[in-house]
């Protein structure tokens, strides 16, 4: 049932409750209806008066659980949740509509009505004695001008909205009604009608505008005025004072709550209850338990002035100091939300429900005149990184800190046990000449210059056989920032659980053991979500969309198997998105230590990877405070810094393509990043040395190959596969248009295999169709066709029409030449003197450029194979007077020819058809 519905409901049971009434003399005044902030009914409130005798009737209207309209207040608890069953604001869905505009507050509906007509955000919570019953949330850290009618019940109303607005961070501005010339009981309704009496012609336009001039109390007038409200004490009465149940000294202000106090001493929070029936004489009563030492230490709110929350501090049960801001909406619903988290960081709370409720009114309602900005991410925000208990950075503002905010406790990896020097000397500066483990700990510190930099995200990914020391490089890189055994995570758990964490790593480092554990089906959407720092959209309970999670970050992960293998397992394929996203390098050093480049620690790899643990275990956490103090002392200066070492790192790859520039990039982010670690003296190392990552990254290029090109890679692998697994089987052998009748039929047939050369020819429709994807059938002809593999007798057209001699008529084909099976694209070289193992110490700046060339991919070793020699670039065949000249240009130097318009690649046949040798004889083709 819409609200249309509704509405019209509510008008036929108003009119029928309301004819016995005016019968008696009342007039109908109104129904003014409450909604949400999305306009859905709420309840209804009927005002009627008796213009005779004054008096008024007013009643709410509502639907009962059954759905039957009553006569009292709704369960506020469940038509309005947001409220925690408070009554929600008048014209709540206006409040929600424009959150930037002033908000009017009035005594009253009617009032409120006639400044909305003026076009003012305006509502009310009715009278002095409702203020306390009604949801003010909604406007936390507005801009509030509060009118209050010139009685003595409109200073008591004001004092307590006043109260209200100033808990929740409302900028407050109140009307001078002295000087509106009003009479005794006057509000904004007179004050129009005395601007109308002086101007009859007044327009609503310019009656907002006065509104908007008038004179608003000053900080003294208003504590006057308010302080004027409260009793003044005889000059014979005495200061009320408590009496002391206890002679230990309190640990904060107490707060005056319903007849009692909540008082805060070192052993817990206690509300006591006393009798102050004679103010010259309060009595202890009782006092209830409500939790251990808890304190609301400052008000916190988001830059936008939404998100309010308050930042609360306690001890757990061995003295560990706990700190959160925790947002105020909690409250708002299920307590026990809260209630457990705080639980789960050591807070000891009442078991006692009566006395467990206290703890909401506590945290909500005590006065805290210090302010802090609350953030949502870790990480970098402007000058100043926020931890999930303090700040480094920027300007310090001892007025408002800034504060990790979330809806839990978060449960902070980072820690710290013993010294930096301790870890530097016995972790770090001895794997100073390891390759592998120099490159895990330069990852450690990369992730923090992902954001000053602008650069994505991205991730590496050890790969090497059991037992070869892949998940010591996690733990030595982990003790950067925490205990290795809790900063390290498994790939064993969800995308969604991972997302969580991912943002919980924001600007950092995160590492991840053992690929083999996350669903092969998964790891392909975790890759792309981790890199490009995006959680899934999602949907808040009324339909809008939620704010997705984000993060920058940089990974190391480890496995037996590559993510390719992984993915393959369960038939799906990596593209070069993937796999540029997560660079994969060799575990082995190749040194015959298997990850280590020397024994430095133990006589064994096994024992120094043992030694390597304990040490990880036992020191650990201070180099990444460390880091952090050095990169935020002049945050523009650590970019400037940051972005030279990585010129001169690329200034050793200036010939590489797009895609494996890409790589290389983040490559030389996690070189800077252990090179500036090494200058404010964290790692030990001398100048130079974290270039050891460029030996990881020559293991990666002679891997993937310095063209880049791994699509086009992969696409012919592709088929390659699908040959190696079909050839045999759904290729139907041809070798002449004469098939004798014994041959055997060929079942599925995705085409033919031309015995005479052992070439293969696709059928178009299947090819397009079974055989291509996930690629694009297009993209694959392309780079078959530029990699001098595919078969073309009709000019510029991928297709291959078979001769009359093979096929007397038959739709062109897909012709693919016999040497793609043994087609293998070039690897590149490292740097000179390496060749992707070797660690040679030298200086970002001084290493030499590649000098050795890369074999053009598409370029073949010979074969020597006569059955296939037709398939190989630059032959003839055909007839002395008619050859049939086939050639392959390699693919880069296609790729290239194109883009300086040289020759363009020629991969064809002109074979007529008449002079074509019979099949079953050879060709003279000396």
């Amino acid at each position: 049932m819409d609200n249309n519905d509704i509405i019209r409901q509510v008008e036929t049971y108003v009119a029928k409750i309301s004819k016995p009434q005016i019968d008696k003399g009342f007039t109908r005044k109104i129904l003014h209806i409450y909604a949400d902030a999305d306009s859905k009914f709420i309840y209804g409130k009927l005002r009627l008066k008796n213009l005779t005798t004054g008096d008024k009737y007013i009643r709410s209207i509502s639907q009962d659980s059954a759905g039957m309209w009553q006569m009292k207040d709704p369960d506020f608890k469940e038509v309005y949740s947001e409220g925690g069953g408070k009554k929600p604001l008048y014209r709540r869905h206006d409040l929600a509509c424009d959150t930037e505009a002033v908000v009017y507050i009035f005594e009253g509906e009617q009032k409120a009505d006639l400044a909305n007509e003026f076009g003012f955000i305006a509502t009310t919570s009715g009278g002095s004695t409702q203020v306390n019953n009604y949801h003010w949330l909604p406007l936390a850290g507005r801009d509030i001008c509060l009118w209050a009618d010139n009685d003595a019940a409109g200073v008591q109303w004001l004092e307590g909205v006043y109260k209200e607005l100033n808990a929740i961070g409302a900028r407050i501005k109140i009307i001078d009604i002295d000087v509106l010339g009003l009479a005794e009981k006057g509000d904004i309704v007179d004050w129009v009608e005395l601007q109308r009496q002086a101007d009859p012609d007044i327009t609503h336009q310019q009656l907002a505008g006065k509104i908007k001039e008038l004179d608003t109390l000053t900080d003294e007038q208003l504590s006057i005025i308010l302080a004027d409200d409260l009793p003044e004490p005889s000059s014979d009465s005495i200061a009320v004072s408590y009496p002391e149940w206890r002679k230990d000294t309190q640990l904060n202000e107490p707060m005056v709550h319903e007849g009692g106090r909540f008082e805060l001493y070192s052993d817990g929070l206690f509300f006591v209850k006393y009798d102050d029936s004679d103010p010259t004489n309060i009595l202890f009563k009782l006092k209830m338990f409500i939790c251990s030492p808890l304190e609301v230490i400052a008000t916190a709110r988001d830059a936008s002035n939404k998100n309010w929350g308050r930042l609360l501090k306690w001890h757990d049960a061995d003295g560990v100091i706990h700190q959160w801001s925790m947002p105020v909406a909690l409250l708002q619903s299920d307590a026990r939300e809260y209630r457990r988290e705080l639980a789960s960081q050591g807070l000891n709370i009442t078991i006692n429900r009566k006395q467990r409720d206290y703890l909401d009114a506590y945290i909500q309602d005590y006065p805290s005149k210090k302010r802090a900005r609350c953030v949502t991410k870790l990480g970098w925000h402007g000058e100043q990184y926020v931890l999930p208990d303090h700040t480094l950075g920027g300007a310090v503002d001892a007025n408002e800190v800034i504060v990790y905010q979330s809806a839990h406790a978060i449960d902070s990896t980072l820690s710290q046990q013993g010294e930096l020097a301790q870890w530097t000397d016995k972790v770090c500066k001895p794997m100073a000449d390891q390759s592998r483990l120099v490159f895990s700990l330069c990852c450690a510190f990369a992730g923090q210059l992902l954001e000053p930099l602008g650069s994505d995200g991205g991730g590496f990914h050890f790969m090497g056989s059991s037992s070869m020391g892949k998940s010591i490089s996690l733990k030595l890189a982990a003790s950067v920032w925490g205990n290795p055994e809790r900063y390290v995570k498994t790939w064993r758990t969800t995308d969604n659980a991972l997302e969580g964490t991912a943002s919980e790593y924001n600007d950092s480092f995160l590492g991840l053991d053992e690929i083999s554990e996350c669903d092969p089906k998964k790891i392909g959407n975790i890759i792309y979500m981790l890199s490009n720092g995006q959680g899934k959209g999602r949907s808040t309970t009324t339909g809008q969309n939620r704010t997705a999670n984000k993060w920058r970050l940089i990974f190391l992960s480890n496995g037996e198997k590559s993510v390719q293998q992984q993915m393959a397992e369960v038939g799906q394929s990596t593209n070069a998105g993937i796999e540029i996203r997560t660079a994969h390098i060799d575990a082995d050093a190749g040194k015959g230590y298997k990850m280590f480049d020397s024994l430095v620690l133990a006589n064994s790899g096994a024992a120094q990877a043992d030694k390597l643990t304990e040490l990880s275990s036992t020191y650990y956490g201070t180099a990444g405070i460390a880091w952090l103090e050095y990169i935020t002392m002049d945050k523009a200066a650590t970019t400037i810094t940051a972005k030279a070492l990585i010129d001169d790192f690329m200034n050793q790859y200036d010939n590489l393509a797009p895609q494996a520039h890409r790589v290389a990039k983040r490559f030389a982010i996690v070189a800077a990043a252990g090179e500036m670690a090494t200058l404010a003296g964290i790692t030990g190392w001398q100048a130079g040395q974290a270039a050891a990552v460029k030996v990881c990254l020559d293991n990666w290029l002679d891997n993937y190959g310095r063209d880049g090109e791994q699509e086009q890679r992969q696409i012919i692998k592709h088929i390659q596969a699908f040959i190696e697994q079909h050839g045999s089987s759904r290729f139907e052998p041809r070798r002449s248009h004469r098939c004798p009748d014994f041959e055997p039929k060929t079942s599925n047939r995705v085409g033919y295999r031309n015995t005479n050369t052992g070439d293969y020819l696709f059928s178009v429709n299947t090819f397009d169709m079974e055989i291509c994807p996930p690629f694009n059938a297009k993209k694959v002809l392309q780079v078959l066709d530029e990699a001098g593999l595919l078969i073309r007798n009709q000019g510029d057209r991928k297709a291959y029409k078979s001769p009359k001699t093979l096929f007397i008529e038959r739709d062109p084909f897909y012709a693919v030449k016999a040497h793609i099976l043994s087609y293998e694209g070039d690897k590149a070289t490292g740097t000179d003197g390496t060749n992707g193992t070797a660690h040679i110490q030298q200086a970002l700046d001084t290493v030499p450029h590649l000098k050795t060339p890369l074999r053009p991919l598409g370029q073949l070793e010979p074969h020597r194979d006569e059955a296939s020699q037709l398939s190989h670039s630059q032959k003839s065949t055909g007839t002395a007077i008619n050859p049939v000249i086939t050639g392959t240009v390699p693919l880069s130097q296609a790729s290239q020819s194109k883009k300086v318009g040289t020759v363009k690649p020629q991969s064809f046949i002109n074979e007529p058809d008449n002079e074509i040798p019979p099949f079953g004889s050879v060709g003279n083709y000396s």
